[in-house]
């Protein structure tokens, strides 16, 4: 039958050439596929329903699966159809079924004399829906991507601790690369990795001038529990750091979470103006002399919080208070050389020095009292306490509002002033006392700048 169709289609044709364009369309297939009409490399019967077999030579394409590879983990087989990857349909139908069917009789005698000898092929494209593959993609990513560790010096040894470059699974190439891939038929794709070296990289720290030491701050604390554990934790993980010229750093990032798991231990810590116990208290010390070590290095401070109290260890307006991962202390190296961190903790002492190629600038720093905040009562009742029985749970602490001035005069003459001021909110003072406590005849009198609340709360 499919002879005699093509014979037919032939005597048309010729005849078309001479009498026009009825007399092929009489022996044309009403609707399908014209005779010899290929799909793709596949030849179609005449009048075949183009739209089926489009459309079920989509559905074999999408459930076709491709292996994913990422260097150093387990592959991943995925389907087309998962990947976002398609068979635009709705073009090769109209395609296929607009053989012979427009435009001038001439031209559609030509495309009828083609395709019955299997010279018209209409391809199926590939399309890719960028964002479902990119969700797709999103959990191996996360998985996979990391950020570079900057290289560091291990001033004890006296060597080059290597840097580690960030890696990043590029979506946008891995999106090209399995568009392509699905439309060559292969079945393995390596994803796209891209690798970026940290500015402070092995090279940069190997030939660092060290030789000058630009400012340094001591603080001291006592020995013993989990704070002065957690003050030479923190202090290991700075120590060798090095701030590339116009870098900035973060305490936060560099110290890391303070967990048990990253090596801090249990120690009192203050939360919400109270002292409880917490992993990784001590570490505020760190910073605090980190903070006062640049602070007169004439380094720039990024980001610096005050403690919410003032600390027995330090000068207000030269702490600073951290807390992973939200508060945190960033700092700039302004100077046209790297400066290095350098700590060491001997017994009751942290001791934070920044090295150099040179002491580029003279730093000054005063400060003065512009407030004093009285601090309040804090009563709490406690019914599992005896008649009688009062407990002082925190002492209070007066407030301060302190003016802050920095001048930094470099060597090559300029000056630069800084003028801030600094909040220390007051800490009340904390009595829990059993129901029926009078505060005015049991308690002792509050100072004359404080005055009193209370908070009835059971506990």
């Amino acid at each position: 039958m499919r002879g005699f169709l093509l014979a037919l289609m032939g005597l048309a044709l010729a005849a078309g050439a001479v009498l026009g364009p009825r007399a092929f369309e009489q022996v044309l297939p009403r609707s399908g596929s014209v005779p010899g009409l290929e799909i793709e490399g596949v030849q179609l019967e005449a009048g075949t329903d183009i739209g089926a077999h489009v459309e079920e030579r989509a559905r074999r394409f999408a459930e076709r699966r491709i292996e994913l590879r990422l260097p150093g983990r387990r592959t991943t087989e995925q389907a087309f159809g998962e990947l976002g990857l398609r068979i635009d349909v709705e073009s090769a139908v109209r395609r296929a079924e607009h053989v012979g069917r427009e435009g001038r009789w001439a031209t559609r005698l030509d495309e009828l004399r083609r395709a019955r000898s299997g010279k018209i092929d209409v391809p199926l494209d590939v399309v890719l829906d960028f964002g479902v593959l990119a969700a797709e993609l999103r959990a191996l990513k996360e998985d996979f991507d990391s950020t570079a560790v900057p290289a560091r010096l291990d001033l004890d040894a006296g060597r080059v601790v290597p840097h580690v470059p960030a890696k990043h699974l590029d979506i946008h190439r891995a999106a090209e690369i399995v568009l392509e891939a699905a439309r060559v038929e292969a079945k393995v794709v390596v994803l796209p990795v891209a690798e970026i070296a940290p500015r402070v990289s092995a090279e940069l720290v190997a030939s660092i001038d060290r030789s000058e030491v630009v400012a340094e701050f001591k603080t001291f604390f006592g020995r013993g529990g989990g704070r002065a554990g957690n003050i030479e934790q923190a202090a290991k993980k700075l120590d060798g750091v090095v701030l590339a010229a116009g870098e900035v750093v973060s305490f936060n990032e560099i110290v890391g979470a303070r967990t048990e798991e990253n090596g801090f231990f249990k120690a009192p810590e203050i939360y919400k103006g109270e002292m409880v116990q917490g992993v990784g208290g001590g570490t505020c010390q760190v910073a605090s002399t980190l903070h006062a070590a640049a602070f007169f290095g004439g380094l720039d401070v990024v980001e610096r919080y005050p403690h919410s109290r003032p600390s027995g260890y330090i000068r207000m307006g030269l702490d600073a208070t951290v807390s992973w991962p939200t508060v945190d202390l960033r700092l700039r190296n302004p100077w046209p050389f790297p400066v290095v961190i350098d700590t060491h903790v001997e017994g009751p002492r942290i001791d934070v020095r920044l090295l150099g190629a040179r002491r580029p600038a003279n730093v000054t720093y005063q400060s003065a009292t512009v407030g004093v905040i009285p601090f309040k009562r804090k009563i709490t009742e406690a019914h599992w306490l005896a008649p009688g029985r009062i407990i002082k749970k925190q002492k209070g602490i007066r407030g301060y509002r302190i003016r802050r001035h920095r001048r930094i005069l470099t060597t090559g003459g300029e000056e630069r002033i800084e003028t801030s001021v600094d909040h220390y909110p007051a800490t009340p003072e904390h009595f829990i006392v059993p129901p029926g406590t009078d505060p005015e005849g049991e308690l002792p009198p509050l100072p004359e700048d404080a005055s009193a609340a209370s908070d009835t709360r059971p506990t």
